[in-house]
């Protein structure tokens, strides 16, 4: 069996999703912590979030993984 591997724009979607994951948990962080700086880094990384979600529709490359056809048995 050949696997299958995602194409580029998958890749930077994830990519970019992980990245602002790890946003979201550093400005999490930072207001328990107190940082003065993690209320903008929260609010980027959320405002990202949504743009990469939103924009993932007009790019079609979740539909693979997300709507694909599983194998009746």
């Amino acid at each position: 069996m050949s696997e299958r591997q995602p194409s580029g724009s998958a890749r930077l979607l994830v990519l970019c999703i992980f990245v602002l994951m790890v946003g979201v948990f550093v400005g999490i962080g930072g207001l328990m912590a107190g940082w003065v700086f993690a209320k903008p880094i929260l609010i980027a990384s959320a405002l990202g979030m949504m743009a990469v979600f939103w924009l993932a529709d007009a790019f079609k490359s979740f539909d693979r993984f997300s709507f694909r056809k599983r194998k009746q048995d």
